[in-house]
This record gives C-alpha cells, sequence and structure tokens, in this order.
C-alpha cells in the first residue's frame, strides 16, 4: 500500500512539472514575437539617426522601418536611386564643362596666334590669368565636397553610435558572445577612430593638398611637387594601411570567435538534452529555433545598417564622381589643345577628388566589410 502510495505521488510529481513546463515551452516559440517586439523598440531609436542623406533616399523610395527596408529594396530601386541622384548632380559639372571647353578652345586660338603661356612677358602674365580664372571656377566645387564629405563622416559616426550596440547585443543574443564582442570593440573603436582622424587629420591635409596645387601651377620655380606627392602618397597609403590592418584583424576575430561561438552552442545544446530529463531533446529543439529566430533578425539588422551606409555615402560619392569626370574631360580637351600649364591644373584638382572618393569609400567599407563578415560567417547551431 505504501508503494503504491509512493507511485502515486511520484506520478503526481511528475504531472505537476510537466504542468509548469508548458508555460515555458509556450513563451519559448513565441521567441520570434519578443525579438519582433525589440526590433520595434530598437527601430525608433536606429531610424532617427540615420544620417540625412540616407533618410532622404529611403523616402524618395518609399521604403520604411528596419524590415520593410531590408524587403523593399530590390536592384531596380536601388538602380533608381543612384540615376536620379546622378541626374540631380548633373546639371552644375555639365555648365561648368562647357564653360572649361570655351576657355580651353580661345587659350588654342591665342596659343595658334603665337601667345604661348610659356612664352615670357605678356604671354606668362596672361596664361597666369587664365589658369588662376579656371582655378576660380573649378575650386569651389571642389571646396564643397570636401565640406559634404566632413559632414557626411560626422553624421555617419553618430549613426554608428546607435548601430552597432544594437547589432552587437542582437550577435551576441544569437549565439555569438564572443563574436559580438569582438565587433561591438574593434569596429566602435575603428569608426569613432576613423572619424576623428578623417575630420582632423585628413581632410585639412586635403585642403593644403588643393591650395598648394594651384600654387605650384601658378608659381612653378617654388618646386613644391615633392611636398605635394608626399601628401597624396601619405593620405592614401594611411587609408590603405588601415583597412587591410583591419580587414585582416576583423577576419582573424570572426574565425576564431565563431569557432568558439560554435563550441558554446554545441554545448548548450547538449547540456539542455541530457541534463534536463523527459523533456531535454524537445527543449534542445526550441533552443535551435530560438536560434534560427534570432539568426533571422541578425540578418534583417545587418542588412539593414549595411543599406544605410551605402544610401548615406552613395550621394556624396557620385556627386564627387560627377565632378571628376567632369574635369578629367576638361583635361582631356587640355591635353588635345596642347595647353601643358592647364592640364597640370586640372590634374591636380582631378587627383584631390579621386582621393575624397577614396576616403569616403574607405569609411563606407570599413562598416560594410564587418557586418557582412558577421552576417555569413556563423557557423553554430
Amino acid at each position: 500500500m505504501g508503494q503504491r502510495k509512493q507511485i502515486g505521488h511520484g506520478l503526481l510529481f511528475l504531472l505537476a512539472l510537466l504542468l509548469l513546463l508548458v508555460p515555458a515551452w509556450g513563451a519559448e516559440y513565441d521567441y520570434r514575437e519578443g525579438m519582433d517586439s525589440f526590433l520595434a523598440e530598437e527601430e525608433g531609436e536606429l531610424l532617427d539617426k540615420v544620417p540625412e542623406e540616407a533618410r532622404g533616399l529611403l523616402d524618395r523610395l518609399g521604403l520604411e522601418g528596419i524590415s520593410g527596408t531590408v524587403e523593399g529594396l530590390t536592384p531596380r530601386l536601388l538602380f533608381r536611386a543612384v540615376w536620379e541622384s546622378i541626374l540631380e548632380q548633373l546639371r552644375a559639372p555639365v555648365r561648368l564643362l562647357v564653360s572649361l571647353v570655351g576657355i580651353l578652345v580661345l587659350c588654342a586660338m591665342l596659343e595658334s596666334f603665337g601667345a604661348a603661356f610659356s612664352a615670357g612677358g605678356a604671354d606668362a602674365v596672361l596664361g597666369v590669368v587664365i589658369t588662376v580664372f579656371i582655378s576660380s571656377i573649378i575650386i569651389d566645387p571642389i571646396v564643397s565636397c570636401i565640406v559634404d564629405a566632413r559632414e557626411v563622416i560626422r553624421d555617419f559616426a553618430t549613426f554608428i553610435l546607435s548601430f552597432i550596440p544594437v547589432f552587437a547585443g542582437v550577435v551576441t543574443a544569437s549565439g555569438q558572445p564572443m563574436t559580438g564582442t569582438a565587433y561591438n570593440l574593434l569596429v566602435f573603436w575603428m569608426c569613432q577612430m576613423t572619424a576623428q582622424l578623417v575630420t582632423a587629420v585628413f581632410l585639412p591635409l586635403l585642403s593644403a593638398y588643393l591650395a598648394l596645387s594651384v600654387v605650384s601651377v601658378v608659381c612653378p620655380k617654388l618646386e613644391l611637387g615633392g611636398f605635394i606627392g608626399g601628401i597624396k602618397t601619405f593620405v592614401t597609403w594611411s587609408l590603405g594601411l588601415i583597412l587591410t590592418v583591419f580587414i585582416g584583424l576583423m577576419s582573424i576575430q570572426s574565425v576564431v570567435a565563431s569557432s568558439g561561438d560554435s563550441v558554446a552552442v554545441k554545448t548548450t545544446k547538449f547540456f539542455i538534452g541530457s541534463m534536463i530529463p523527459v523533456v531535454g531533446g524537445a527543449l534542445s529543439d526550441l533552443f535551435v529555433a530560438a536560434q534560427g529566430c534570432i539568426q533571422l533578425v541578425k540578418g534583417t539588422l545587418g542588412a539593414f545598417g549595411i543599406v544605410v551606409t551605402a544610401f548615406t555615402f552613395l550621394p556624396v560619392l557620385l556627386r564627387c564622381g560627377v565632378w571628376y569626370v567632369t574635369i578629367g574631360l576638361g583635361r582631356v580637351v587640355s591635353e588635345l589643345f596642347h595647353l601643358p600649364q592647364i592640364t597640370k591644373l586640372l590634374r591636380a584638382l582631378s587627383s584631390t577628388l579621386g582621393i575624397i572618393l577614396a576616403v569616403l569609400l574607405y569609411d563606407a567599407l570599413l562598416v560594410i566589410i564587418s557586418t557582412t563578415l558577421l552576417i555569413v560567417t556563423f557557423r553554430g547551431g
């Protein structure tokens, strides 16, 4: 009789335990709903920090919210955004190119009448005047590109302050604590250091490079070519070195951390399946399902960060690119008319825009590459 009573108590205890596990099981199945709620809470803060350039493009394309931006962006919409941005930027460069070609034709006519810029005397003075005049009409848009680059990088740094901790938190919750920690520390530090380095060092050096380039063309006897070339070499090699080191560190961190996270996830599944009696296997499957939901959230949030990064830099990149092509075409016309002094000037101005493009691409690729690595390198569950 006592033995039957003990068996009955045991069965009642097991039944109560199963009843207690039912709400927890249901909560696990609602995990994706909880993550959607988390995204909704973070969405407002992230959208408020989206830079103005990216927000304008997203509104123009009718993309709203994090999920709506990722799911609604198609190659057709992306091509439309690029094409509309190019059309917006074409008016001023085309007008300047027409004026520049007119000036070059006039210079070629003077050259054909024997008024060579290098002949000395009045002709040399005329050459200096024409060179300064061409500089005055081209430098203003180049300076505007430098200012726009500084503002975009500064605004993007503000967005990164909000995006990286949120994304790193989702990465950690998805079963990648080592990867999330490495991303949070390394990328956050690199982005802030880059913003300070670009705005405080590279862009001022670029302004000096632009001014000295014009002076070296107007006053060739100063022999500033070596110093100007040193500035260009320092900026370009610094950007390339920093980006190479960062990608290398991020790749190594991702591989090592991903391996550690994979071991941690498999160990957790093993303990859940073996240490919890009766329902351990079911809870282990639920753990994998919950991980899959968080992986989906991680991919969506990471893709949103990449889209915002691309749309933040896209208008400025296209603006600088259009001016780069415009001045390049002017340089080709100058070479055809055999005007070496003006050709040298246009080559220096074109080189300045090329460095601006390199700085912008460097800052954008820093986030795009690191975020993409985090999305694709998980080998855990």
